[in-house]
């Protein structure tokens, strides 16, 4: 009977942490996380804008004026 009771609390322990990882992962499955939008991909697979992008990154850097760099239209 012991051991009955053990084989039974073993598969209702099992079945309450399946139940609860199923329902972690479904959560995670309907959660998306986007670092960098649709828009931002498009533009950093184009060689041409990226290359653009990339010197007007390098105007900043040199005068710290993100007005006088043309990113906005690349973008």
């Amino acid at each position: 009977m012991n051991i009955k009771n053990s084989i039974l609390n073993f598969i209702g322990l099992f079945t309450i942490v399946f139940v609860i990882t199923s329902i972690i992962r479904k959560i995670n499955r309907k959660t998306e996380t986007k670092i960098i939008s649709e828009n931002a991909l498009k533009v950093i697979s184009d060689k041409h804008k990226a290359e653009k992008i990339r010197e007007s990154i390098e105007q900043y850097h040199k005068n710290n004026k993100w007005d006088e760099t043309k990113i906005n239209t690349y973008l």
